[in-house]
């Protein structure tokens, strides 16, 4: 690509599915080399369909020769197979630098060139193209829904008479694109969307069906860190900035609220290293990394098996993150011995205290114990087994959850 011009034109063919021409269809079909069987019996499922109107005791049918019907299987199967003649016209244009993407009836061509002057003369040559597809095939390019987008003052495009209108934003393929070419209307466009489906969820799953905690983190991954972080390969340079991390941790610091009862008040880096889960943009970050990978290597089982997979895919099942968050200060935990460990808690009933302690004991099992001393006096004692992939760290914080508790009950 250039670095003089780029122009991204977003256009709507208007009225797609039902304007399409059936003798176009049936010439695409064969040229695309489709066994004579098949064509006969697309001609045949087209030209036995018409339109029937009635008024009182009078009635008119009309046979169709355009449009495919819309809800079924087949149509949009033959209507990708008349729109990838047109990408495959404009991307065989002989000197000019174009980019085209489809998706159903929207059509997005970015064009680049050193000059003004250079993207005039190659929207000419695309636009001659376009429309002589718009011709042979009974569509046509809806203006008012269709506009372009450049980071410079663009030329003026027109189409069929008619000036292209110009916009500060555009959305291609999901993605919102704005003039500065740094993704924040589309991070904060969806992030707001993400929040308001937050709410929704307080709404009906929180406060009338009594969502528990766990259901609400749970239904945050699961649905909310999709959404956010649809297309994030494309975009994945803006979470190194610190408004797109802003951004992002209000929405899982709303998740976060919720499942803790967290005070609105409270810093969103708090409530998130509360509630166990990760910073957004770090957890956005890897997604892309896997993507990348995935696109630049082919793994197979037997190369995973023996070490020759990506680490960054390397991923235990159920594996369960640090409700503390690694990259901060966190807990000052100390690995001992077992009878240092023992030594260090005989010291706790000699005064009022809460003792906790996170281990790996013999049999490798993760576990976790507290027990609460008044004037030397054991009151409270719990033990309980957690999953072996638990770290130490992950050990001691549940039982400091579980001191903490104890202290505010006393």
């Amino acid at each position: 690509m250039h670095r003089g011009h780029v122009v991204a034109t977003c256009l709507d063919i208007q009225n797609a599915f039902n304007c399409l021409r059936h003798d176009y269809i049936i010439k695409t079909l064969v040229s695309l080399g489709t066994s004579e069987y098949l064509v006969s019996f697309i001609r045949s499922y087209l030209e036995n369909q018409s339109v029937t109107t009635e008024f009182g005791v009078h009635g008119a049918s009309i046979a169709l020769q355009v449009g495919v019907p819309q809800g079924s299987r087949l149509g949009p199967l033959i209507f990708t197979a008349c729109i990838t003649r047109l990408i495959e016209s404009l991307r065989t244009i002989e000197g000019v630098d174009c980019v085209v993407t489809a998706y159903a009836d929207d059509l997005t061509i970015i064009l680049s060139g050193p000059t003004r002057k250079h993207i005039r003369a190659l929207w000419a040559r695309v636009k001659k193209r376009l429309n002589k597809w718009c011709e042979v095939s009974g569509l046509s390019i809806d203006m008012e829904k269709s506009s372009c987008l450049s980071p410079r003052k663009p030329p003026h495009f027109s189409l069929k008479g008619k000036v292209l209108r110009r916009s500060k934003t555009v959305r291609v393929l999901g993605v919102h694109l704005d003039q500065r070419m740094n993704f924040r209307f589309h991070v904060k466009k969806t992030c707001e969307t993400a929040i308001q489906r937050l709410g929704r969820l307080r709404r009906l799953g929180v406060e009338r069906a009594a969502l528990s905690s766990r259901g609400i983190l749970a239904t945050y991954e699961k649905s909310i860190v999709p959404y956010i972080s649809y297309s994030v390969q494309s975009w994945q340079e803006a979470l190194k900035e610190e408004w797109c991390q802003k951004l992002l941790s209000k929405v899982t610091a709303f998740a976060a609220r919720m499942a803790t009862k967290a005070p609105r008040r409270a810093a969103n880096s708090a409530v998130i290293a509360l509630s166990g889960l990760t910073p957004p943009h770090l957890v956005l970050a890897g997604l892309a990394a896997r993507a990348e990978a995935r696109e630049h290597q082919r793994i197979s089982l037997r190369g995973f098996l023996n070490d020759g997979g990506t680490p960054e895919l390397r991923i235990t099942e159920g594996w369960h993150l640090h409700p503390l968050a690694p990259w901060d200060g966190g807990l000052n935990i100390v690995i001992q011995t077992t009878e240092a460990a023992t030594a260090f808690a005989c010291l706790a009933p000699s005064n009022r205290a809460i003792f906790t302690d996170g281990s790996l004991t013999s049999s490798v099992h993760a576990g976790a114990a507290i027990a609460v001393y008044s004037d030397g006096d054991e009151i409270f004692r719990e033990d309980y087994r957690l999953p072996d992939h638990c770290t130490i760290s992950q050990c001691e914080m549940v039982a400091l959850e579980r001191a903490d508790k104890q202290s505010g009950a006393r």
